[in-house]
């Protein structure tokens, strides 16, 4: 039992194989067989319109469009020259140094002694091993802290007292 009208043959001109699954390509609406169903396969004329790419500025990392015949190095080129926007460089993301003498680490999460607040790494973040003194418990936590004491001591003594600490207050 055949059937003469099912299938249909394959546009490629070597090829004319009649098969009974054939795709129609979605570009030139030619009608091939399995083995040509690419684009390349089958050598579509109008395979250009998928083949679309935004190039992407190396120096701010926007894509820069262009459009159909021109020539994208000479659009990027005028993107640049127009005032393309640079990535700035972020900030040292290891900026918690380390507080025990000449220990020279840097860690990206500050880690603090619980005692005497001070920042250090993880190798003398213990307190017996970086000698820990508790501070006053009068003492103000921060610079700011300790200028307000200054200005307290000195509206209550009328005076500066050079000898304990020489801070400039503003």
């Amino acid at each position: 039992m055949e059937f003469p009208t099912a299938g249909k043959h394959c546009a490629q001109e070597n090829c004319n194989l009649l098969d009974f699954l054939p795709f129609t390509c979605g570009q030139c609406e030619k009608v091939t067989c399995l083995e040509h169903k690419d684009y390349a396969a089958h050598d579509c004329p109008e395979a250009y319109k998928l083949d679309v790419k935004v190039p992407v500025c190396q120096l701010c990392n926007s894509p820069v469009p262009t459009r159909k015949g021109e020539d994208p190095n000479i659009i990027m080129s005028n993107h640049i020259d127009q005032g393309c926007r640079e990535i700035e460089i972020s900030k040292k993301t290891y900026t918690n140094s380390c507080m025990f003498k000449n220990c020279k680490k840097r860690e990206a999460v500050p880690i603090a002694c619980r005692t005497c607040r001070m920042n250090y790494c993880m190798k003398h973040r213990l307190e017996n091993s970086h000698a820990c003194e508790a501070p006053k418990k009068d003492a103000p936590r921060s610079r700011t802290g300790l200028a307000a004491a200054d200005r307290a001591r000195i509206n209550q003594e009328g005076k500066p007292d050079s000898k304990e600490r020489n801070c400039v207050v503003s």
